[in-house]
């Protein structure tokens, strides 16, 4: 058994290696992992549903049994889902974004590769009504950078995902938006990109993003996945 515990912005985390090194989480929630003999080197899970903010992808669960079918893997970077998930997860974001398009606004992709990317920032009236303070405080820039990205990352939605449980029934596991969105600047301002991407027809991804500040434990003999989302792996 292994486990792993990935930072956040900033970088850092920590792996741990035997059952006797894994810290103790409380809310540690346990999915099933799936037996696939087509890809044995697989950690899988069955994906039930998955929710942004309020709402649920409007998707069957055999969509996310496509291909290799739902996939824990560190190795990749970001989140991929089925076509038909991916579309709807942008459109719901899309929608709940667009109830603050006074604070934030779409820009285009840091990387001209990636044209279609849903990056966002923040708009100049939301940066002057967050920063109208004294001269003495406008000097203090650190203050002001991480004012700025949270109050930035409080407008994204939650993301929810529902998963076969290793003991039956299913388990709900929340993560904060950090857990999809990675950090740009935009004209010295800072934002965000979706790392959520399409995988057309050949399953889910959950990568490295997914395991921001959550510690994810890989038991090997009783044959589930641990998660335990909102653990502080920045100080390990």
């Amino acid at each position: 058994s292994f486990s792993l515990c990935v930072g956040g912005f900033g970088g850092g985390g920590a792996i741990f290696l035997g059952d006797d090194s894994v810290p103790a989480a409380e809310n540690m929630q346990y999915a099933a992992m799936q037996e696939d003999p087509r890809h044995p080197e697989f950690y899988s899970v069955k994906m039930e549903s998955i929710q942004l903010g309020t709402n649920v992808l409007n998707v069957s669960p055999q969509t996310y049994q496509q291909g290799y079918g739902a996939v824990v893997d560190s190795g990749t970077t970001f989140l991929y889902l089925p076509e038909q998930a991916y579309l709807n997860f942008n459109q719901l974001l899309k929608a709940e974004l667009a109830k603050h398009k006074d604070k934030i606004m779409r820009v285009p992709s840091p990387d001209p590769r990636y044209p279609d990317d849903l990056c966002y920032s923040s708009t100049s009236s939301f940066l002057n009504r967050l920063f109208h303070q004294s001269e003495r405080e406008r000097q203090q820039r650190e203050t002001r950078t991480y004012q700025e990205k949270d109050e930035l990352l409080t407008l994204f939605p939650n993301i929810t995902m529902e998963m076969a449980g290793a003991e039956g029934g299913t388990i709900k596991l929340s993560f904060p938006p950090s857990n999809y969105l990675f950090g740009i600047a935009h004209r010295g301002s800072h934002g965000f990109c979706v790392g959520v991407y399409n995988n057309h027809d050949s399953g889910v991804l959950l990568g490295s993003v997914l395991m921001r500040n959550a510690l994810v434990s890989f038991d090997l003999g009783k044959r589930r996945i641990g998660f335990a989302p909102g653990y502080d792996c920045d100080q390990m």
